[in-house]
């Protein structure tokens, strides 16, 4: 029985092919085993641990992105396949099912080793400050695609037993359907460049744009859409394209400036507002409450509403939260048939929005209560 096993054509071929000829396939495995035993629980251990040690070292970027890891599965699969590509042997389908296979096996670990050594590389780049104004999630995105195709051609090329360049002379027949396939990657791609190299964009600015419901700060840039974090806790997708075609509102500026603007106005009843004689002037500024008022030359003043825009423009002079070096006024808009209102303009570094809401409340709730001290009243639509 054991004769006729050994007679056996198939019995003869995997002998031939694994422990016979000038490179048996049986010493091929026995290094791919020690290879991959030695790397993988030997050095990787050891890296595990290096980067443990140092809690802030490059070393710990590329283990937790598995770079080495996916490296090694690499150089395992080339060696492989260089071995088998030695072993001389007739009539070898099995052989060429197996060679095959070593090159898929490389093929996808080189994929995911690039894969790797794009975020590894992204997030270094991530932590730079100087260099965070590029639109690096597109170009990560855009490098992650191209890779994608590649792996697919050179995937079908080993399966098909064809030269990859074949295919991809292919590809020129089908450019259009391509174009039209990778439309909104190659438009958001362009965008992601426009957006970079005019300073438009970076994540963490706060923008508005109306149409689409989006106010908040910028979270992701990505090849295809931009994501928002409104203020009310939703997210709002914007297409890349978008903020290149269509004009959106950035607040970025004034918070690198440290200078947001406050204007706000109140509706001063016109029936209140009067001519004052010496008297009343006297009377008004000698109030404990308006010592801003003491040094000021009362004949330039004429009524009570002009007294009330100087006080309010001295109150916001002297305030220590308001820009003075920037525009500051107090000024009279257009009537209404709400009464006269008086506008206060001014800039303040207070940017954070509970801070600068805080803010508004202690000037406005000053001002207002300021009002009746000049015998003024604010109009009452009742």
């Amino acid at each position: 029985m054991i004769q006729s096993i050994e007679s056996n054509e198939f019995f003869q071929y995997i002998n031939t092919t694994f422990l016979d000829g000038d490179i048996p396939v049986i010493r091929v495995v026995i290094i791919f085993i020690v290879l991959h035993y030695f790397a993988h629980y030997i050095v990787f251990p050891y890296l595990n641990r290096k980067a443990e040690q140092h809690q802030s070292s490059h070393l710990k970027f590329v283990t937790h992105h598995h770079l080495f890891h996916y490296a090694v599965l690499t150089f395992q699969g080339g060696i492989l396949s260089a071995q088998l590509s030695l072993v001389q042997v007739s009539g070898g389908k099995i052989l060429g099912i197996i060679i095959a296979g070593s090159h898929i096996w490389m093929l996808t670990f080189a994929l995911l080793t690039f894969y790797s050594f794009i975020d590894l590389s992204f997030d270094l780049l991530n932590n730079n400050k100087k260099i965070r104004v590029l639109p690096y999630r597109g170009i990560e995105q855009t490098l992650k695609l191209v890779g994608a195709l590649l792996y697919i051609i050179f995937l079908v090329s080993i399966l098909l037993n064809k030269s990859p360049f074949i295919l991809l002379s292919g590809l020129s027949a089908v450019a259009a359907v391509l174009l039209l396939v990778f439309k909104d990657p190659l438009l958001g791609l362009v965008a992601g460049i426009q957006l970079s190299a005019n300073n438009m964009l970076i994540t963490g600015d706060w923008i508005e744009l109306d149409r689409l419901g989006a106010n908040g700060v910028v979270q992701d840039i990505g090849l295809t859409t931009v994501k928002v974090l409104n203020f009310d806790n939703t997210i709002t997708t914007i297409p890349t394209y978008t903020l290149v075609s269509e004009a959106f509102k950035n607040w970025r500026y004034m918070d690198e400036n440290r200078a947001r603007r406050i204007q706000r106005y109140i509706n001063i009843d016109i029936k209140t507002i009067k001519f004052l004689s010496p008297e009343e002037k006297n009377s008004i500024i000698n109030k404990a409450e308006l010592t801003l008022l003491n040094d000021i030359d009362l004949n330039i003043y004429n009524t009570n509403i002009e007294l009330f825009q100087k006080y309010t423009n001295e109150y916001l002079t002297q305030h220590k939260s308001i820009h003075q070096n920037m525009t500051l006024m107090v000024r009279q808009l257009q009537p209404t048939i709400y009464g006269l209102p008086v506008e206060l303009y001014a800039f303040t570094e207070l940017t954070e929005w509970v801070a600068y809401e805080k803010l508004q409340t202690e000037i406005l709730s000053h001002i207002i209560s300021a009002i009746t001290l000049f015998n003024l009243k604010v109009h009452d639509i009742s």
